[in-house]
């Protein structure tokens, strides 16, 4: 247990939770400060937005998996504290919130709750006000494209982490003072939008789907590219993991109706053959067209003919004698 020394006030906010586009999937969901939806809530108390988290959390080894939270209050059966919960309705508190990017039944509370979570106030319609455990690392985790994604209000430090090779995902501040959770290391990450700043990261640098990612049909950005330019696409969270990246291999451009090199532009190729009696041109689904040209003043390159024209697609002239009668050229 933590003891919370100073219980912070909280409004409900509204988080989207948003995949790339080029394919992305956007699900919103109210949540109370950096968590998922209170059924029923209305409107909240006008009340000031929280300080950021400042949990003392001793983080395990490297590698470690996340523990489930110890139970606020002895408690059996469904909708307990930490129990997995689709809708406020499926608690015993009547709360069911986001925690490391899932959603779990919380608790009220008076003044203390589990590592990874703090006392906060809420208000909203038809209820009064209460304190309940609200995560510290609600979006921690889930696939993402932007900052944005991450955050309950846009003072809130979480950014979306590019984790090399495998996407980006949400990550949540750290420093001596406020180390990540189990199986979280606090490194400086680079987000989406260029910054750097110490954020946790999962461990190994994988993120798993977790069961409301699949849900919300959650998705992360990814790239295939080569010499000729990069392709866009998407890994989305599935009942089997995160799949692969949905982007195509660049390749040279071909006169197909297809933008093969990905640059948002179909068929800029040239379609020349190389003879000056046919007109070539690119037709989308049938390909390059040469089409033979008749009349056209041509040079077939032979210094024995004259007056030289395309004459179905073939050119041609009239030949002269080139023989000077000199035999030492």
């Amino acid at each position: 247990m933590v003891r919370i020394t100073a219980v912070r006030p909280f409004v409900a906010a509204l988080v989207a939770l948003v995949g790339c586009t080029g394919g992305g999937v956007s699900v919103s969901v109210d949540v109370p400060v950096g968590n998922d939806a209170v059924e029923e809530a209305g409107s909240p108390a006008d009340l000031p937005a929280p300080d950021a988290p400042g949990i003392d959390v001793v983080p395990d080894a490297p590698g470690a998996e996340v523990s489930e939270p110890d139970a606020v209050l002895p408690c059996d059966g469904p909708g307990c504290f930490g129990d997995p919960c689709q809708q406020n309705a499926d608690c015993l508190s009547g709360f069911c919130i986001l925690h490391l990017g899932n959603r779990v039944c919380t608790a009220e509370c008076v003044e203390e709750c589990p590592e990874g979570f703090s006392c906060e106030q809420f208000g909203g319609a038809g209820r009064d006000l209460s304190f309940v455990c609200v995560s510290s690392y609600p979006t921690l985790c889930l696939p993402c494209a932007a900052d944005s994604e991450c955050k309950a209000s846009p003072a809130d430090a979480f950014q979306c982490a590019v984790y090399a090779g495998e996407g980006s995902f949400c990550a949540a501040p750290c420093d001596a003072g406020s180390p990540c959770p189990a199986g979280y290391l606090c490194q400086t990450v680079t987000s989406t939008s260029g910054a750097a700043s110490q954020q946790c990261v999962r461990a190994g640098g994988v993120c798993d789907c977790t069961a409301h990612a699949v849900q919300a049909g959650l998705s992360t950005p990814c790239s295939e590219s080569n010499e000729f330019g990069q392709c866009d696409g998407i890994r989305l969270c599935s009942d089997d993991g995160l799949g692969a990246c949905s982007a195509g291999v660049p390749k040279a451009e071909e006169c197909n109706g297809l933008d093969d090199d990905c640059d948002e532009e179909t068929d800029e190729v040239v379609c020349d053959d190389g003879n000056a009696c046919t007109q070539d041109s690119c037709v989308p689904g049938q390909g390059c067209q040469h089409a033979a040209l008749d009349g056209i003043e041509c040079s077939d390159g032979d210094p024995c003919t004259v007056a030289e024209l395309c004459k179905q697609g073939i050119c041609s002239g009239t030949p002269v004698i080139c023989d000077d009668n000199n035999v030492c050229p």
